[in-house]
């Protein structure tokens, strides 16, 4: 398959220029996103790890690069949103539906600190939106993993509640909760 093929949309993409792009990079400037599809079907790895590194140098002078070994972990796969991309979720009552335990829960949580995690990622965890989990499961999940593990909860977000609990001043006492006392090192401020 062609590119012209790969991206019907944008068939101006084969006429550019991949020394006009490497330029504008190593001036700083913002590409394109079909300069950037340009440059990632027309260069080779190193190539494009070179130009990364350049702007990373830039950005960042030191000569010290790190990283972040992380982990999504799924609570559950349970879900009533039904997206159309989704294939992991199941309906509530499924056979193969699950929320995970706690000790199964602690158990991945000490195998990415084993492997050298430093940090879980918890949009909200990361799960399906289930039907049955309250706020109090929330809380006290996270409340589970600062009483037992010195690791990073990266959490970016609340699943959806229902809508008159979104309006109590107890779900936004517990939203603020959630977003930082609840992982905080020293317990709750």
């Amino acid at each position: 398959m062609g590119l012209s093929e790969m991206s019907p949309v944008c068939p101006d993409v084969l006429q550019m220029d991949l020394e006009d792009i490497v330029e504008k990079i190593q001036k700083f400037q913002r590409i394109t996103p079909r300069e950037a599809l340009y440059l990632f079907t027309h260069s080779d790895l190193i190539s494009l790890g070179s130009l990364a590194n350049q702007r990373r140098f830039a950005l960042h002078p030191e000569l010290r690069v790190t990283y972040v070994v992380d982990r999504n972990i799924n609570y559950t796969n349970i879900c009533v949103s039904k997206c159309r991309f989704c294939a992991f979720y199941r309906p509530a009552g499924h056979p193969e539906g699950y929320v995970l335990s706690k000790d199964v829960l602690a158990k991945k949580i000490q195998e990415t600190i084993d492997l050298g995690g430093t940090q879980i990622l918890l949009i909200l965890l990361q799960g399906g939106i289930h039907p049955d989990l309250d706020l109090d499961f929330y809380i006290d999940m996270l409340e589970f993993i600062r009483d037992r593990f010195a690791i990073h909860v990266h959490r970016q977000a609340l699943p959806p509640f229902p809508e008159e609990g979104r309006k109590s001043s107890a779900m936004i006492s517990a939203v603020r909760f959630l977003r930082g006392n609840a992982m905080h090192p020293n317990g709750l401020k």
